[in-house]
């Protein structure tokens, strides 16, 4: 796999860029297997980006009814709690856009321990992808997401 460096001068134009390819690789994705799993960061970094995929051009063409969306951090506070990454993608991306309830896989808030969260989530995740082909057509025994931000 060839790597590429990009710079950005700042957080809009990098997260305009960002939106692009991830755009991209959902239209391909889904082009290609029918979904588009995507990992969201968390933190206040990608909350552009996430307002920039809620917003046109990206709400509109963007095939939200194929995009399956996971988290690859998060902390361990009650649902409701601002410092949650999922209310900060709930309220930039998830509430403004057309993706199904059913797409969204958040880390359990409820689970009554961090261990407890994680080994819930670990579950969820190997369900979603033995009900799903993108863990086989030659990609390997583990789960592959599409994008990983």
């Amino acid at each position: 796999m060839k790597v590429s460096v990009q710079r950005y001068k700042n957080l809009a134009a990098l997260s305009s860029s960002a939106a692009m390819l991830v755009r991209t690789a959902a239209e391909g994705a889904v082009k290609e297997r029918g979904l588009f799993t995507l990992v969201l960061a968390g933190g206040k970094t990608p909350r552009l980006l996430y307002r920039l995929l809620a917003a046109p051009p990206c709400k509109e063409s963007m095939p939200w009814p194929s995009i399956h969306l996971f988290w690859s951090d998060e902390r361990f506070v009650p649902a409701a709690d601002p410092a949650r990454n999922f209310q900060m993608a709930r309220e930039a991306l998830i509430s403004k856009v057309a993706l199904p309830p059913a797409n969204i896989h958040p880390v359990p808030a409820d689970a009554g321990s961090p261990h407890a969260a994680a080994a819930a989530y670990e579950t969820s995740l190997k369900d979603f992808f033995k009900k799903t082909s993108s863990a086989d057509a030659g990609r390997g025994l583990f789960p592959v997401f599409d994008m990983i931000l």
